[in-house]
């Protein structure tokens, strides 16, 4: 109910605001110390000196950028860790739900995909997707810092290199998935038909009704 929402969305909320007014006062006064720096910089006359402190500010601020989208991608590591965990354990009551209805054969092959995709899924973002995210990050901070805009032209390839990967696996576990369902529906339909024959015409009296009672259970 609203209650039990609105509970959630204030410890949410309670637990998140400290973190991010630590890394809004880091950032604000990098931010401080980097104009200052500018400010002093314009007053020397060897330009190395002035390089150096340019690199020193792009530094702390790229160090402190990192640690902030480092925490956004522990917490999107942890969501997607626990969603597969939901997942996989739902997985079970799932196939025992189309089981009881008599799709035994549906009830398999699903829950086996869905194991796989869960699986499948998860290794690629674990092992792929947020160490490409992160490599991403850090060819944008070189390229921020020692002004080399090539470098940061990689990021976009990155990016599409992570969307065909998963658009890829996708395709294929939704086609697989699509073709084995197609065929237990038709293995559970002529299976359960021969189930209700026999009940039906071998079981004296009472076949009829239990016949039909199949027949309210599907």
């Amino acid at each position: 109910d609203f209650r039990f929402f609105s509970k959630i969305g204030v410890k949410i909320l309670v637990e998140a605001v400290p973190d991010a007014a630590r890394s809004f006062a880091l950032l604000l006064g990098l931010f401080l110390v980097s104009s200052i720096l500018h400010a002093v910089k314009g007053t020397l006359a060897v330009p190395s000196l002035q390089t150096a402190m340019d690199l020193v500010s792009m530094l702390c601020m790229a160090g402190a950028i990192f640690e902030v989208t480092e925490t956004a991608f522990g917490f999107a590591e942890s969501y997607i860790t626990t969603l597969s965990s939901f997942m996989k354990s739902i997985t079970p009551t799932m196939a025992a739900f189309m089981a009881a209805s008599g799709k035994f054969t549906s009830a398999s092959v699903i829950s086996g995909v869905i194991f796989l995709a869960v699986a499948i899924l998860e290794g690629i973002a674990a092992r792929v997707l947020f160490p490409l995210i992160r490599l991403s990050l850090c060819l944008s901070v070189i390229s921020a810092v020692f002004n080399m805009p090539g470098v940061s032209g990689i990021a976009p390839y990155i990016r599409k290199i992570i969307s065909y990967i998963f658009g890829f696996v996708t395709l294929r576990l939704s086609a697989v998935l699509m073709f084995q369902n197609i065929i237990a529906k038709s293995t559970d339909s002529l299976a359960m038909r021969g189930i209700k024959f026999a009940v039906g015409n071998f079981v004296p009296i009472v076949g009829g009704a239990v016949n039909e009672a199949l027949s309210t259970v599907i």
